[in-house]
């Protein structure tokens, strides 16, 4: 199936295999460390569904926590690895503007 659909992509499984994977580790590790690359593509392959919003925006939250600038979200957002900034900003003012309706609930039946 992929040599009809993406002739590209054959052998690249093996590089990424032979770039990261010493050949000094044992034959154990390095078929566990084949499951963890396939992981890794499975991951970055899902981050480029339109369905993947929330995961996009815990990776922008974690990026602005991080102390990446803005511009650099952005950056990533274009690769469709993130959200937009401008999305991350929204989501922090949400949670603040929930956190205070809820302590402000609290108060007012005490």
């Amino acid at each position: 199936m992929l040599k009809q659909n993406k002739p590209k992509l054959i052998g690249f499984f093996d590089e990424l295999v032979e770039s990261l994977i010493p050949k000094t580790r044992s034959f154990y590790n390095q078929e566990e460390a084949k499951k963890l690359i396939v992981l890794f593509c499975y991951l970055f392959a899902s981050l480029r569904n339109k369905f993947a919003n929330s995961y996009k925006l815990d990776i922008g939250l974690y990026l602005a926590l991080a102390g990446t600038s803005y511009r650099g979200i952005d950056i990533l957002s274009n690769a469709e690895l993130t959200v937009l900034s401008k999305t991350v900003l929204r989501y922090k003012q949400q949670i603040v503007e929930n956190h205070f309706k809820k302590i402000y609930g609290l108060f007012i039946y005490i």
